[in-house]
C-alpha cells in the first residue's frame, strides 16, 4: 500500500506534467490553475512536515524539494501581478519544468522526511536551514528569469533581467538572514565553535558570486549570456550544496 507521501509525490507530479502539456498547448489559464494546485500540494505536504515532525522543512533532499517547490510556485503566482500576460506561459512553463526536474530527482528514493536529530529541537537551527532553503528558492527563481531573458524575446530581456535582480538581491537577504541564525546559534555555544570551516567557506561562495553577478564591469554587462550565466551560479552552487553536500 502506498505511503501518504507516496501519493502525494505522484500526485504532484502528475499536475506538473498535465501543466507542462497545457503549456505546450499554450492554455494560459489552464497553466496556471496548474500551478496553483502544485503550490497548494507541496503546501500542504509541508504542512504534514511541521505537524508530525514538529519542525520546520530543513536539508532532507525530499522535504528540501517539496519546499522549494512550493516557494518557487507561490513566486511565480506573485509574478503574474507585475508583468505582461504575454510573459506568463513562458515563464510557467520553466517553473514547472524545473519542478519537475527536482522531484524527478527522487523517484527512485524513499519519498520520506529526513530522520530526527538533537539539533532540529534548536530554533536557531531550524531558522538556519530553513532560512537557506527559501534563499535557495528565491536563487532558482532569479536563474529561471535570467535564462528566459537570454533564450527569450530579446525586448523582454530587459524587463526580466531587472526583475531577476531585484530577486536576486530579495535571495541575499534571506540568505544573510540564515547566517545570521546560523551565527547566532554557534556563538551561544549550541553547535560548532566559531572557527573558519568548511561551512562558511561554502556561504562566503555564495555572497561572492551574488557580488560577482551584481558588480560585473561594463563591458561584461553588455553581454546577455554572461551576465544570465554569472545570475544562475548562486543558485546552482547553493542546490548543489543542499542535494550533494
Amino acid at each position: 500500500m502506498l505511503h501518504f507521501l507516496d501519493l502525494l509525490y505522484y500526485f504532484v507530479m502528475a499536475i506538473l506534467t498535465l501543466g507542462f502539456y497545457f503549456v505546450v498547448k499554450k492554455k494560459t489559464m489552464v497553466v496556471k490553475k496548474m500551478v496553483v494546485i502544485a503550490m497548494i500540494l507541496t503546501g500542504l505536504g509541508t504542512i504534514t512536515l511541521i505537524l508530525t515532525e514538529h519542525r520546520l522543512p530543513l536539508y532532507g533532499a525530499f522535504e528540501a524539494s517539496f519546499y522549494l517547490i512550493f516557494v518557487l510556485t507561490l513566486l511565480e503566482i506573485f509574478f503574474w501581478k507585475n508583468q505582461s500576460p504575454c510573459i506568463h506561459l513562458k515563464s510557467c512553463g520553466v517553473t514547472l519544468l524545473y519542478c519537475f526536474c527536482l522531484l524527478l530527482y527522487h523517484i527512485m528514493q524513499p519519498k520520506e522526511f529526513n530522520p530526527d536529530f538533537f539539533m532540529y529541537g534548536n530554533p536557531w537551527v531550524n531558522l538556519f536551514f530553513n532560512l537557506r532553503l527559501t534563499a535557495a528558492a528565491i536563487f532558482s527563481r532569479t536563474a529561471l528569469l535570467y535564462q528566459m531573458g537570454i533564450w527569450g524575446e530579446r525586448s523582454k530581456q530587459t524587463i526580466l533581467f531587472s526583475h531577476a535582480r531585484t530577486v536576486l538581491l530579495w535571495g541575499l537577504v534571506v540568505f544573510l538572514c540564515s547566517e545570521w541564525a546560523g551565527s547566532w546559534w554557534c556563538l551561544n555555544w549550541l553547535g560548532d565553535s566559531w572557527q573558519w570551516s568548511k561551512g562558511f567557506f561554502k556561504a562566503a561562495i555564495v555572497f561572492m558570486l551574488v557580488m560577482l553577478t551584481c558588480h560585473l564591469p561594463p563591458s561584461l554587462m553588455r553581454k546577455s549570456w554572461i551576465k544570465g550565466m554569472t545570475g544562475s551560479l548562486p543558485a546552482l552552487f547553493l542546490m548543489w550544496t543542499i542535494f550533494y553536500h
